[in-house]
């Protein structure tokens, strides 16, 4: 997967890449008046860092929220966009790492040649059941890069999958009215459910190191 542009452009392209979404993110985090805001390209602009690499910060709840203004079809549409661009963006910062030397060897590890053996059985049909279903989507972001999954059809299998899981979510949404907190619990309670499990793994590798 050796790519004709040069390695000093990849590598501008992958910072400029990470540069990106961070002040995305930081933007929308420091700003009141986009956090409150319900125009579409604020949606759009919030799809990038939502479903950037390990989903940084939860996206459901932003479809629920944005629902209540607006029709659940232009919300699937738009969400599905932001993600397409997210995921485009994610493919290439995988692929840059991927194509480093010193990853030639996990590459030939056992298990990664056994589980990219697997998802290339079946990969357009397991991205389009990844992405409609609940099952977390960022080890495949991975997979879909070591295992050569073209880009273009990595991103029609997240299109079939996902444009029907964002309008079922923006329909709920549309047609369930929420109280505003409601939408805070949410998000804290999915930023637990992604990141807690990663803290607790930190103690005991440190209680491991101590032990040896």
């Amino acid at each position: 997967m050796k790519s004709p542009v040069s390695q000093r452009t990849r590598t501008i392209i992958f910072v400029g890449e990470l540069v990106f979404v961070a002040a995305l993110f930081v933007i929308y985090f420091s700003s009141q008046s986009l956090q409150s805001s319900r125009h579409l390209w604020v949606l759009f602009l919030y799809s990038i860092p939502g479903n950037f690499l390990i989903d940084v910060i939860p996206y459901d709840p932003a479809i629920i929220l944005f629902a209540r203004f607006h029709e659940p079809l232009i919300i699937a549409l738009v969400g599905v966009a932001g993600i397409l661009a997210s995921e485009t963006i994610n493919y290439t910062c995988f692929e840059y790492i991927v194509d480093r030397k010193f990853f030639d060897k996990i590459l030939e590890h056992k298990f990664i040649v056994k589980i990219t053996r697997l998802f290339n059985k079946a990969p357009f049909r397991t991205m389009v059941i990844v992405a409609f279903t609940p099952i977390p989507i960022y080890p495949f972001r991975f997979l879909v890069v070591m295992a050569r999954f073209p880009l273009l059809k990595y991103l029609l299998a997240l299109l079939v999958g996902r444009l029907p899981r964002l309008y079922l979510i923006a329909l709920f949404g549309h047609l369930v009215a929420l109280p505003g907190y409601v939408y805070l619990i949410i998000f804290i309670v999915l930023s637990l459910l992604m990141y807690v499990p990663l803290v607790k793994l930190i103690p005991k590798k440190q209680h491991k190191e101590q032990t040896l």
